[in-house]
């Protein structure tokens, strides 16, 4: 029997490590490399900056949850080394990686048309600008914007990006944290940027307030906005407080308890959308001239108390909503029913937009009522809302709620928003045109989704058409309506009414 062949041991290949490159006296070498797993299109991003002795000035790790390949892997680990690189070090960075193809794309002028491009283009103003732009600047700085950053990861730069800001002289500031992080605390540094006019701030936590500086002012700052930001009513207190030329405000999708306390001798337009406040009162506001509610909702059972003191030369109010606003003058609250007095009225208002459903039972028989709050209203807007609820029990409502002054002399021009043409809506229509005796205009804006033809349109509207209203009035269609959506429309004062995009 033969014997065995004897077993080698398998040898493995030789390897040859070579070390990365030891960068210039003066320099900095930064060191990346990005992982892609093709199963999911998750992927890793590792990076590490050292210095010309070899000393590790930081070594840090990302997660990037989609990639579609490892060349977009690569290039997140390049452009996300590149902004922490300008964190740590103000000396000329080195870059190196493995990776020769995604190397290359910074040379090719190609790659910046592509997939890629908006990367390629990051990393090569990462890597020429760098923070020396912001140095550079002689100022003023008329407008900057700084969005979708991952802000947190460099919380030191941007303290020295605002900080450079401020001194040079910042006027118009747009700073948007994304992806949000809610601990986030945007640096404090932008409370010393007296020279803004407009700021606007989005998906922060704001800094606290109570140990301010008493000097901290903005002079010269007439437009706020505020999306998404996670503060208490002290800190919007604080910055009213401090804005003595402030015009406009803006809060958008705020989340948390607040409540807002107007008493500012500057500001003419308040704006809030997607928000809950739990408390919104006109305390001392001789200025303002439009409030705008959009999009507001309820916590639980508990409306926005909307409090009316001082604010003599309030022209334009609304989307009031029967659902989630209490209307109170001084302690009296308004009710279905409640009896109006002078105190509770306020004749300034000349447009007025509701939110209603009018086959609610509960709206049905608040709007009556606060109706005649407002008895110089000449603008009506009314925005339909589906209630759930049949409507039958209502239609003879309208007629037993009397005469409302308002609607019988003032109102000229009745916008009705999202009209379906069912029977409570009907209903609602007949009793204001028979009551409207100097009505001019009827705006119908259609729903999206109710009316597939012109016929479904004509047999809906051609009710409204027999119905007794006021000599010479007319009744128009409008298929393409629109609400009312942006700041910017709201607060421009060359409009006539922030209403009217229908």
């Amino acid at each position: 029997m033969p014997s065995a062949a004897p077993v080698v041991p398998r040898q493995k290949p030789g390897v040859t490590v070579m070390p990365w490159p030891v960068p210039p006296l003066g320099s900095v070498a930064l060191s990346v490399d990005g992982s892609f797993h093709p199963e999911d299109g998750s992927a890793a991003v590792g990076m590490v900056l050292r210095n010309h002795e070899g000393g590790i000035l930081f070594a840090a790790y990302r997660y990037v949850f989609h990639c579609n390949d490892s060349l977009e892997a690569e290039l997140h680990a390049m452009m996300q080394g590149m902004a922490l690189a300008i964190e740590h070090s103000t000396a000329p960075v080195i870059l190196q990686s493995d990776s020769s193809e995604a190397l290359s794309c910074l040379a090719m002028e190609a790659l910046q048309r592509s997939a890629y491009g908006q990367l390629v283009l990051e990393i090569k103003y990462l890597s020429v600008h760098r923070a020396r732009i912001l140095d550079a600047h002689p100022g003023p700085f008329r407008c900057v914007h700084l969005t979708s950053s991952h802000m947190e990861d460099f919380p030191g730069l941007l303290a020295r990006w605002l900080q450079i800001l401020a001194v040079k002289g910042i006027q118009d500031l747009v700073l948007v944290n994304r992806p949000w992080a809610l601990d986030f605390v945007i640096p404090s540094t932008f409370l010393g940027m007296t020279t803004l006019t407009r700021l606007y701030l989005g998906l922060w936590k704001f800094p606290d307030t109570a140990g301010g500086r008493r000097s901290t002012c903005f002079p010269n700052l007439l437009e706020l906005g505020l999306c998404c930001v996670f503060m208490e009513s002290k800190d919007l207190d604080f910055i009213l407080d401090r804005s003595p030329v402030l015009e406009k405000l803006c809060v958008h999708g705020n989340l948390f308890k607040l409540s807002l306390c107007l008493v500012s001798q500057s500001l003419r337009c308040v704006k809030i959308t997607g928000s809950f406040f739990e408390e919104i009162a006109l305390v001392d506001a001789p200025c303002l001239e439009r409030l705008i509610l959009t999009g507001c909702w309820t916590r639980g059972a508990v409306c926005t108390k909307v409090k009316i003191g001082h604010a003599p030369k309030l022209h334009s109010l609304g989307y009031m909503d029967p659902g989630s606003h209490v209307l109170e003058f001084g302690n009296t609250v308004i009710k279905a029913g409640t009896k109006v007095s002078p105190s509770t009225k306020v004749p300034s208002v000349r447009i007025l937009a509701l939110e209603v459903r009018c086959g609610g039972r509960n709206d049905v028989k608040m709007i009556p009522t606060v109706l005649r709050c407002f008895p110089n209203v000449e603008t009506l807007h009314i925005k339909s809302e589906e209630s759930g609820q049949p409507s039958g029990k209502n239609l003879k409502f309208w007629n037993e709620s009397g005469t409302i002054e308002c609607i019988r002399s003032c109102i000229k021009l009745l916008v009705f928003h999202d009209f379906r043409g069912d029977r409570s809506e009907l209903a609602f229509l007949k009793f204001f045109f028979e009551g409207a005796l100097v009505l001019k205009e009827v705006v119908l804006v259609l729903a999206n989704g109710s009316f597939t033809t012109m016929e479904d349109i004509r047999s809906k509207v051609k009710p409204l058409m027999s119905m007794k209203r006021a000599r010479d009035s007319s009744i128009m269609v409008d298929t393409n309506g629109r609400s009312i959506g942006n700041f910017k429309r709201a607060s421009d004062f060359s409009l006539l009414d922030p209403f009217g995009d229908y």
